[in-house]
C-alpha cells in the first residue's frame, strides 16, 4: 500500500473476507480514525467498500456515474 493511501486511511483488499475484515476490526478498536476498505473491483466498475470504525461498520456500494460524479449508495450497518 502506498504511503498517500495509507495517510487517508484507505486499504484494498483484493477479495473483501470475513477474516480480513476480522482484522481491521480489531484494529479499528485501538485507532481512532475510520479506514476505508474496497473489495479491489477492476477500474470503471462498481465496489463494495466497508467503512471500519471503533464502534461498527457501514457497507456501501460505491461508483463514478456518467457525469464523472463519485455516488456511494449505503448498503447496511453493523455496530459491535
Amino acid at each position: 500500500m502506498d504511503a498517500s493511501k495509507q495517510a487517508w486511511g484507505i486499504m484494498s483488499m483484493a477479495t473483501m473476507t470475513v477474516k480480513g475484515l476480522a482484522g481491521e476490526i480489531k484494529a479499528a478498536k485501538v485507532r481512532k480514525t475510520p479506514v476505508w476498505v474496497r473489495d479491489g473491483g477492476p477500474k470503471g466498475a462498481g465496489q463494495l467498500v466497508a467503512k471500519i470504525a471503533s464502534k461498527g461498520a457501514s457497507f456501501y456500494y460505491d461508483h463514478v456515474t456518467s457525469a464523472g460524479k463519485r455516488n456511494r449508495i449505503p448498503l447496511a450497518a453493523r455496530r459491535f
